[in-house]
């Protein structure tokens, strides 16, 4: 449900200029032309109505698509410390053993909410990113395919020499961080 808002949402900002260019070809042609300057204002009323309306829409569309985001984050972040918690209690004595009751709690709080951002933000955003590349893309080879092949090239070097090499920097440093973190709250608990 969150998905098919979001993508609501956004197809309503991916119309905008189309829209707007009702506006920009009614100026244009009727550019000079006294006669004409009354059926251009009613076209720019027009046009720009229902851009107010789009927009009012896209940011309906995306409140919900948050509202009901938060609600799915909220209820598999319940449920899986739920069945973390249980799993836990179901482990023998040995295993208490060799982990430490602090970084088992971080990890009951801290990673299940990364597991909360990964299932449902991150998830959400990635989907909704692809399906507005796409159409982005479309858009961009329908108004000047031309442009759009220089600026599609220049963006796919930029990716394979400074993305790929930084997403495998970030993997790793988020690694370092989250044990480093289970490491702090296990310390803290012992303290404690």
């Amino acid at each position: 449900m969150a998905l098919i808002l979001r993508i609501i949402s956004e197809g309503t900002t991916l119309a905008l200029p189309l829209v707007l260019e009702w506006a920009y070809d009614a100026v244009v042609d009727a550019y000079g032309s006294e006669e004409e300057a009354s059926a251009t204002q009613d076209t720019l009323t027009r046009v720009f109505i229902i851009v107010l309306s789009l927009h009012v829409a896209g940011n309906v569309f995306g409140f919900l698509a948050g509202c009901a985001t938060g609600v799915a984050g909220e209820r598999v972040v319940s449920r899986l410390r739920r069945r973390l918690y249980d799993h836990l209690l179901t482990q023998e004595m040995g295993f208490f053993d060799s982990y430490k009751s602090g970084d088992l709690v971080s990890r009951l709080g801290a990673d299940t909410l990364l597991v909360q951002q990964a299932t449902t933000q991150a998830l959400n955003e990635c989907l909704v990113g692809l399906i507005k590349v796409i159409a982005g893309v479309v858009l961009m080879f329908v108004v000047s395919w031309q442009l759009s092949l220089i600026v599609f090239f220049s963006l796919l070097c930029w990716l394979c020499i400074v993305a790929t090499p930084l997403m495998r920097v970030m993997g790793r440093l988020t690694k370092r961080y989250q044990d480093a973190l289970a490491n702090a709250a296990a310390a803290s608990t012992e303290a404690l």
